[in-house]
């Protein structure tokens, strides 16, 4: 894992405003805490949604400085109904994101969220 810290109160060590992380490191992003758990809107009635109040294992590529904080860019899969998933890469909030543990790591590929 990078010894870059996974919350805004540290800052990397190195002078760029993109840090890439090599290898990759796995981390678990809060879908809840960044998109938030009450709905807005009537929920629709429609089988294949989105699930994003769950808590998902993906990847950290890089952190990137950003006038707000640091942000990580990170890929994961969201779950729609029967196992199927959507591909997602984007800057997640720092404070959203936490390093995985090799049991996060093994759910998560119990679940389809990984691919090795």
């Amino acid at each position: 894992m990078s010894t870059t810290p996974l919350h805004q109160a540290g800052t990397p060590h190195a002078r760029s405003a993109v840090r890439p992380v090599q290898p990759p490191a796995r981390v678990l992003i809060d879908l809840g805490a960044m998109y938030g758990r009450q709905p807005h809107f009537r929920r629709p009635h429609v089988l294949v949604m989105a699930s994003m109040h769950d808590v998902v294992v993906g990847e950290l590529e890089a952190w990137v400085l950003a006038e707000t904080g640091w942000f990580g860019a990170c890929r994961y899969r969201v779950k729609l109904a029967y196992a199927t998933f959507v591909e997602q890469s984007h800057l997640v909030p720092g404070w959203a994101l936490k390093p995985a543990t090799d049991e996060d790591i093994a759910q998560a590929r119990m679940r389809g969220q990984l691919q090795e």
